[in-house]
């Protein structure tokens, strides 16, 4: 199903992403991502302005449907 909706004028489109950076498994901390240049920061700890950012990438189908079922919120991603 498709539908459309209006956006809250108190919406702000943030320029700035969040991903979590591991290697081999080992978290190493958060990348903060300018979404027009791709620029990368790496940060170890997120403060309150980082926590509400949307992960940086696109979610499939089978992503978002295990992250419905695991009640998974952006608030919550730590």
């Amino acid at each position: 199903m498709v539908d459309n909706f209006e956006i809250p004028k108190t919406f702000i489109n943030s320029e700035f992403a969040r991903s979590e950076y591991n290697i081999r498994g080992e978290f190493l901390g958060w990348h903060i991502v300018h979404k027009s240049t791709l620029k990368r920061e790496l940060k170890s700890d997120l403060d309150e302005k980082n926590l509400k950012l949307s992960p940086h990438g696109i979610m499939n189908d089978r992503l978002m449907v295990e992250r419905l079922e695991q009640n998974w919120r952006l608030e919550n991603w730590k």
